[in-house]
């Protein structure tokens, strides 16, 4: 796979559309500074989709548009194509040729394309990725990432490696999966809110759903009362109709003497009004006649005025397209003159095109006689060198032996010197190691034993610190405990009080009453529910047996309490229940006694305390009430109590009153009113002796914090005690070891010295026969070399004057080619020119025509409105006569109208007195209707009440047939069961089906969650396969890149070392990568102290080693090559030499060495200011080893 061709149009100043072909190997673009070269590579990596504008060498992106020039107008848009083989099927796709477009407007819209089939940047890069070929690859090597890949930014660096590694695919997927992580842990949040909302739903809808039950019950018990109460009332109101129906048939008949009377003069009236009608539709017949000739005239006026504005613009039409004729006519000439003058240089520049190819073959048979000749007298200097150069090593090679003898001599004498110095020494250290080590081991015991006594006192320390912080941890515990109970009780005290104080749960009348401004505030005795006191296992049988009476304000006297509704009924505060206790404590009923058996409890008014109900209210609304223990006992005995007028209430709160109603149901013990003030008591009782318990708690642990403080204290001073024994005994051990290591690095140091006196011995002798030798070698050697350099003088002479004439006919062939290659888009440019000159000139011809065109049909249209605005103006005149005499008509009718009116009002003066009389009959009438219509209403009213809330038509249900109902009685239970469904509160009735609802809505977002949990379960496995296949590949590629830059770093810099490292301690996927780099004689701390060239060489080797592992299809390479000396730049182009059989390279640079080695060269020069010309050779064998290249393209592109 490799780069085939580039098309560009607009790209930067690519002005116009340039084709570039690429060939496999070596491709060399080449031009002085600011001729466009670097335009090539970035146009390549735009199109593979490179977004920063800065990597582009612009400071925005729609700087890569055209912007200009002197002579060239700025483009709309930047379009580049480049064509892939794909051959080897590296891209995955079918096709074997793939081109890939990007386009950009003005505008800032942008288009990418695959094939000139639309796409996404994303599939640019999917297509892509890992394959080397993307704009951040490794193939792109620019002089500034040169810096970027060996700086101690290790990012760029980084992102080389894992494209080589084909781990960015895995990167896009791991971050793909992380995004999916966290919106599933954020929908996880979010649901698990939700749940919370609807658990704490379906609580509270349990308790409304047991709520909603008691409430039907007792909504069906008011249907059936409601239901008599109506079929009494709706026929007690029929009853009530009759003698209102009599009266009103007397008054119908005096209302209808009267009636005739008045119809009689009605009649009159309307004759003398139905004149007036005539008389008002003649009067608007005439106005609408009027109003219909000023708006004819109104017309004709817009219609005159419609043709003058048409004739004006017609005009002014006319007189634009005079001025606009002129102007074509001049526009066609100009044309026709331009056209001449391009025709003409045409001719010419194709006649100097010949003569200069003419003259440029001449110039190329010279240049290869040149060439030919300097070639022969390269090789003989190149001999001569080649013999130098031998006799120039052996020489050095016998000094260098030579004065390493010398020194080494000089060296031994040295060393023999020291040595004897050295044994003396020795003898006296190792005496004194000895001792001593002696020493040491006798100190290192002492310090033994004083650790162990000391380690047995630590130990008892610490076992006794442990058992008093165990004894204070159990008190922190029961502290913990204390204080939870003692808030929580404190909570409930408060919310007792504040309920309390508040009066919360009794009814708006109590609140009132007991309100601050209230003026009964200092009457009222308390209310029945605070002087209640008793066992809460008869608490709910006492709640429900008082019922409403709880709520029952207790008063001194009837006079306060009827003070007291007044009070009520002037706030509008709602009802209330008052107790007096004048009246309640006499007592009344017939006396009876509880009747034995089993489940008995006793009188109600007997269970409750008489310390709390000072005043007797509450027993006196009990006495009258039997506590049993169920239903059952209750049923037992109720027959018989029920004479005696007693009620039966059971532990649960069932009542079976004595008129034989039963109460019973579920109710909410957080709504009870019972007891409260029993519960503040208890409670603060609690409360106070909780917090007795926990000073009590408090003072104990401080006492035990005291001693743990002291034994901590002790042990620290013991453990800092013992670690100083520990400190030293582990100095003493390493002197101890220094000591013995002493001693036996002496004796060793000592069979050294004796060893090395016999071996220096030895080579003084040897040394000083090679120096003798080696003098006289070398006295031979410079003889031959001095007649060697003298000959290759001479020869360098010569070839440097042969290289002269072969310059010189170089630079004449090269100046022949450029010459060619702008007369060659002189002469397209001036046909490109002639061929739109002669359309321009038949485009003004044409519209020469239609303008001639139009203004003739302009002309007879003026004509025409000139004719209708003369007829127009004539028929307005008679317009408006017409409309005078209209007017006339008009005032003739509205006086006639006016004597009519005045007939019209004495008939009716009459009418009025007349129809008084018959107004105060039917006034009456009106009464009785009313009267009747009301109790009708009511009735009705109550029909349609009754059929709208239980669907039953009173008029068939007929008259209730129950002599013993009582309405009044039948009227107060229904109010009283209404007031029970009112203290009950809001009912949700819907509660029943909500319920079922929230709890199946409930289950179904747990199981959502369960499978959300499930799904994050698999994501993060799924994340760390991806971790362990990308960390695996990409160590995998860094171990062979890292082998790789250690060969390839050694093959720039002979002795040179290099190596990568990365923390062994931190993730490979995310551990910076450091190069460390030494070239051949050198000790530096940082890879930032390398010269420019040592820092390109060391980049260019790395590139080198990842292309070992992971050949790239293709490598850019922008003038890289600048800061090398000429034997660097040699052994890089011999590098890529060898790469150029599998990967494509295009380089970018100045060096002439470089270009050499070129299979095509593409030759940017700049000769119109921004707008360069493009000169395209292809270098083969023959013409290379010749001096001379195949000419094969020659066009003019933009330059940067």
């Amino acid at each position: 796979m490799y780069l085939s061709k580039m098309n560009a149009f607009g790209f930067k100043s690519f002005a116009q559309k340039v084709d570039l072909k690429f060939q496999k190997g070596i491709t060399c673009v080449v031009g002085p500074n600011g001729c466009g070269k670097s335009n090539v590579v970035d146009a390549i990596r735009w199109c593979l989709g490179e977004q920063r504008a800065r990597s582009l060498r612009s400071s925005s992106m729609e700087d890569v548009i055209f912007q200009g020039s002197r002579s060239r107008k700025p483009l709309g848009l930047a379009e580049v194509s480049i064509t892939i083989d794909n051959s080897s099927k590296m891209l995955p796709v079918e096709f074997t040729e793939v081109t890939l477009t990007r386009r950009l407007y003005r505008s800032g819209e942008s288009e990418y394309l695959i094939n000139k089939i639309p796409c996404l940047l994303r599939d640019i890069h999917n297509l892509t990725m890992d394959t080397g070929l993307g704009a951040h690859s490794y193939s792109v090597i620019e002089q500034g990432m040169v810096d970027e890949i060996i700086s101690d930014k290790t990012d760029e660096r980084r992102r080389i490696f894992e494209e080589a590694a084909g781990v960015t695919r895995y990167k896009v997927r791991r971050r793909s999966a992380w995004n999916k992580l966290q919106s599933i842990q954020q929908d996880l949040t979010r649901i698990a809110d939700i749940i919370g909302e609807v658990e704490r739903q379906v609580r509270s809808l349990a308790r409304q759903e047991r709520k909603a039950r008691l409430y039907k019950q007792l909504s069906d018990e008011l249907t059936e009362l409601e239901i008599k109460l109506g079929r009494f009332q709706y026929f007690e109101m029929s009853e009530r109709s009759r003698p209102m129906l009599e009266e009103m048939s007397f008054l119908k008949e005096d209302i209808d003497v009267g009636t005739s009377d008045v119809a009689r003069q009605e009649a009159r009236l309307e004759e003398i009004r139905a004149e007036l009608a005539e008389q008002d539709q003649a009067l608007a017949d005439a106005n609408a006649e009027v109003g219909r000739q000023v708006n004819l005239v109104h017309q004709k006026d817009r219609e005159i005025a419609i043709a003058r504005e048409e004739i004006r613009s017609i005009a002014a039409f006319l007189e634009r397209a005079s001025r606009q004729q002129e102007k074509l006519r001049i526009r066609r000439e100009s044309a026709l003159r331009d056209k001449g003058r391009a025709e003409e240089g045409t001719r010419e520049a194709q006649g100097a095109l010949e003569e200069g190819s003419t003259a440029l073959a001449v110039d190329e048979q010279t240049l290869a006689e040149v060439t030919e000749l300097l070639n022969g007298w390269r090789s003989r200097v190149e001999q001569e060198k080649t013999r130098s150069n031998d006799l120039f090593r052996e020489m050095n090679e016998k000094s260098s032996r030579l004065e390493r003898a010398r020194t080494e001599q000089e060296g031994a004498h040295e060393r023999l010197d020291r040595l004897g110095v050295d044994a003396e020494r020795l003898v006296s250290e190792s005496q004194h190691a000895d001792e001593k080590l002696e020493e040491t081991r006798r100190q290192v015991a002492q310090v033994e034993s004083e650790i162990e006594r000391q380690t047995a006192h630590r130990n008892e320390l610490a076992e006794e610190k442990a058992r008093i912080q165990q004894e204070g941890d159990a008190l922190v515990e029961e502290r913990v405990g204390v204080r939870s109970r003692l808030e929580a009780e404190k909570a409930r005290l408060a919310l007792l009080r504040k309920l309390q104080e508040s009066f919360d749960g009794y009814s708006n009348s109590v609140q009132a009453l007991t309100a601050e401004t209230s003026p009964f505030k200092d009457r009222i005795r308390g209310l029945v529910a605070d002087t209640i006191e008793v066992d809460t296992a008869y608490a709910p049988a006492i709640e429900a047996a008082l019922g409403r009476a709880l709520d029952c304000v207790i008063l001194d006297s009837t006079d306060d309490a009827l003070d007291a509704v007044a009070f009520l009924n002037e706030g509008e505060h709602g009802t209330g229940a008052f107790i007096a206790l004048e009246r309640v404590l006499q007592g009344s009923g017939t006396p009876w006694s509880v009747p034995a058996g089993d489940g008995v409890i006793g009188r109600a008014s007997d269970l409750l305390s008489r310390s709390r109900d000072a005043s007797g209210a509450a027993r006196a609304l009990l006495r009258r009430t039997l506590v049993v223990r169920d239903a059952e006992t209750a049923i037992r005995h109720f027959i018989a109590l029920r004479a005696h007028g007693i009620d039966v209430v059971t532990l649960k709160g069932e009542v079976f009153g004595a008129d034989g109603i039963v109460y019973g149901g579920g109710s909410s013990e957080a709504s009870s009113l019972i007891g409260r003030q029993q519960q503040i008591e208890e409670l603060d009782r609690s409360v106070r002796e909780l917090e007795t318990a926990l000073n009590d708690l408090e003072g104990r642990i401080r006492g035990v914090v005291d001693v743990l403080g002291e034994r901590t204290s002790r042990l620290e001073r013991e453990d800092e005690t013992l670690a100083d024994l520990k400190n030293r005994r582990a100095a003493l051990q390493r002197d101890e070891q220094n000591a013995a290591e002493a001693v036996q690095r002496h004796q060793h140091a000592q069979q050294e010295v004796a060893s090395e006196r016999e071996r220096l011995e030895s080579l003084m002798r040897e040394v000083s026969k090679q120096v003798c030798d080696g003098q006289v070698e070398i006295r031979a050697l410079e003889s031959r070399r001095m007649v060697i350099e003298e000959a290759e003088r001479a020869l360098a002479q010569t070839l440097r004057r042969h290289e002269g004439l072969r310059s010189e006919a170089h630079d004449r062939v090269s100046a022949r080619r450029v010459e060619i290659a702008s007369m060659k888009e002189r002469v397209d440019s001036l046909t490109q020119d002639v061929a739109r000159l002669e359309k321009e000139a038949e485009g003004i011809v044409d519209e020469q025509t239609r303008l001639t065109a139009e203004s003739e049909e302009n002309e007879k249209r003026k004509a025409e409105l000139d004719g209708t605005v003369g007829e127009a103006s004539t028929e307005l005149q008679s317009l408006h006569e017409l409309q005078t005499e209209a007017e006339k008509k008009r005032d003739s009718q509205a006086e006639t109208q006016q004597e009519l009116l005045t007939l019209s009002r004495g008939v009716e003066e009459e009418l009025r007195g007349r129809s008084r009389n018959v107004t105060q009959n039917r006034e009456r009438l009106h009464e009785l209707e009313v009267g009747l219509a009301e109790l009708k209403t009511r009735a009705e009213e109550l029909q349609r009440r009754i059929m709208r809330d239980y669907e039953i038509d009173l008029k068939e249900a007929g008259r209730l047939d129950e002599p013993e109902f009582n309405a009044d009685i039948s009227s107060k239970k229904v109010i009283e069961i209404q007031d029970r469904l009112r203290r009950m509160g809001s009912v949700n009735l819907a509660a029943l089906e909500e319920y079922d609802i929230q709890k199946e809505r409930y289950e179904f977002l747990a199981k959502q969650r369960d499978d959300l949990l499930e799904a994050e379960e698999t994501l993060k496995r799924t994340i760390q396969k991806i971790d362990r296949t990308a960390r695996s590949r990409f160590m995998e590629t860094f171990q062979l890149i890292r082998q790789n830059f250690q060969r390839t770093y050694a093959a720039f810099f002979e002795g040179g070392e290099a190596d990568l490292i990365m923390p062994d301690d931190e993730d490979p996927l995310e551990a910076p990568i450091q190069i460390s780099a030494r070239p051949r004689g050198k000790r530096l701390q940082s890879i930032n102290l390398l010269s420019g060239g040592e820092r390109a060489l060391t980049a260019i080797s790395l590139l080198f080693a990842i292309y070992l592992v992971k050949p790239s299809p293709y490598c850019i390479l922008d003038e890289v090559d600048a800061p090398l000396d000429d034997a660097n730049v040699g052994r890089f182009v011999k590098v890529i030499k060898e790469f150029s059989k599998d990967t494509q390279f295009l380089v970018v640079t100045h060096n002439k060495v470089t270009m050499e080695s070129a299979d095509a060269l593409h030759g940017v020069t700049m000769e119109e200011p921004g707008v360069s010309k493009l000169v395209s050779v292809k270098m083969n064998e023959h013409a290379e080893a010749n001096g001379h290249a195949e000419h094969i393209e020659n066009e003019a592109v933009p330059a940067d």
